[in-house]
């Protein structure tokens, strides 16, 4: 590529403009939107806004760096022909494209691999072409090593949405605070990483080559550079990767003055939950990511959270969600000085000293319920829950909450309003209640399960609700 030497160009009008980067055989375009002019520079070719933004080095003998405004849509490298190994865990793993590169097919990147990939919008989708800045599930059959070889990434501009986004990463490790956000979008939540043993766990640093979550307050841009970005003269304002809050918070000290709930199961993955009091920084800030795939073993609150707040003059019930895990399965924990109680099937255990409990089997329902000194945990108000596991085959669990006294009748239909099972036909005390349903006799479908509540004495309706289960066989 010829550049011409001199030190500036200035374009009054607002431009596009598309270069056509080339080293060592490999090239892309780079696109980028300028409010009031660019300019150029010999030291290696350099696009700098006219705002004066200077946030990357100029390029160094050999290579290049594209600066632009910051605008969404953008995307910035900088970088010379590069190269970055990649580890990756036997089973499954969250990865990206750390570079560019002459092909971005599946098949050409990673000829050997025990999966399709899978991107995210709002499920999980097969894709045979990557892209930079973007995340995405591959799963291999043994554990390995590689090197990629490509031109490095220094900055990047991604395309975000308003919920979880599985993102990629650059060239080079960066810390979570070096990731901004473009107003109005806002991040609403720590970032995640993946790993086989532990789930998914909070990242402080984005590695290159790995995926990762985060969500986002609304649809925008995130930039994430190799250097912080220097404020001054930008365009607009952009916003650090931090937990919404008044105050900066060490989560990890949070996390470890909570009571903690772990599940191992035979192949000694984990997967950790937590008990605190209420805090400040307990909204979204520990939400977790949607599930993994069908078959990666996961551990997590039915509010999909990995912590849930109790408030100790407050009686609470909350359910725990586990699947895929290979039985038996342990369950261990640390004492609390609060009463948290953890009901599993019926069997009541008492979390105030350390122990232990061995699942042979999945269990119908895991709960973990708060109850005040002196007083009896009761729900407030009438629920029906989601079952779990959904879909299932042949046996999920049904909780719901009685808030008073009624005669209650929990009954399974097909799609055609037939009536194929009475679960729950008798008068109960107020409470938390959970039924087993076994479709074994039933084929694969859609189903919806009601449940009706009424006074016992004048038959008034005091609560109704229909959710749909999925058989799957």
């Amino acid at each position: 590529m010829k550049f011409i030497n001199t030190t500036y160009f200035i374009f009054i009008l607002i431009i596009v403009t598309t270069v056509n980067i080339n080293a060592q055989g490999i090239s892309h375009p780079w696109h980028t939107i300028d409010h009031g002019g660019s300019r150029t520079s010999a030291e290696g070719f350099t696009l700098i806004s006219s705002m004066g933004q200077e946030i990357l080095p100029k390029g160094s003998q050999g290579g290049f760096t594209l600066e632009g405004g910051y605008l969404p849509g953008q995307q910035h490298y900088s970088g010379n022909f590069y190269s970055v190994d990649l580890s990756f865990e036997q089973n499954w793993n969250l990865i990206s494209l750390p570079l560019l590169l002459s092909s971005y097919a599946k098949s050409d990147i990673f000829p050997v691999t025990a999966s399709e990939a899978f991107a995210y919008s709002t499920g999980y989708v097969i894709v045979d072409t990557l892209h930079n800045g973007a995340g995405y599930w591959l799963k291999f059959a043994e554990g390995n090593t590689s090197s990629l070889a490509g031109v490095s990434i220094a900055t990047d501009t991604l395309d975000v949405n308003d919920r979880w986004n599985l993102i990629g990463s650059i060239s080079y490790p960066i810390p979570s605070t070096n990731v901004y956000a473009i107003p109005p979008a806002e991040i609403q939540s720590l970032f995640f990483g993946f790993s086989n043993n532990k789930g998914y766990s909070l990242a402080d640093t984005l590695q290159p080559g790995k995926g990762y979550w985060v969500r986002m307050s609304a649809k925008g841009s995130l930039v994430m550079s190799q250097s912080p970005l220097v404020s001054k003269a930008t365009p607009f304002s952009v916003k650090q990767s931090t937990i919404k809050s008044n105050s900066k918070i060490d989560v990890n000290e949070l996390l470890h003055n909570s009571t903690s709930i772990t599940f191992r199961d035979y192949t000694e993955k984990e997967r950790s939950l937590y008990l605190s009091i209420p805090s400040e920084h307990q909204i979204q800030s520990f939400d977790l990511p949607p599930s993994p795939p069908a078959g990666i073993f996961d551990a997590r609150f039915h509010s999909n959270t990995m912590m849930e707040f109790f408030d100790v003059t407050t009686a609470k019930k909350v359910i725990v969600n586990v699947s895929s895990g290979k039985y038996p399965v342990e369950i261990s924990w640390t004492s609390s000085l609060l009463p948290y109680q953890l009901v599993i099937d019926g069997t009541t255990i008492s979390l105030n000293n350390d122990g232990k409990y061995t699942l042979n089997q999945p269990a119908s329902s895991i709960a973990v319920i708060y109850t005040p000194l002196g007083k009896e945990a009761l729900p407030t108000e009438f629920a029906l829950e989601q079952n779990y596991p959904n879909p299932f085959n042949p046996v999920t669990a049904i909780n719901y909450s009685v808030a008073q006294e009624g005669f209650v009748t929990l009954s399974v239909y097909n799609t055609l309003g037939e009536k194929v099972i009475s679960l729950v036909n008798e008068i109960q005390d107020a409470g938390f209640k959970s039924v087993t349903f076994d479709a074994s006799f039933l084929s694969s479908g859609l189903y919806m399960y009601q449940i009706n509540i009424a006074n016992p004495m004048t038959g008034d309706v005091l609560f109704t609700n229909t959710k749909k289960a999925v058989v799957m066989k």
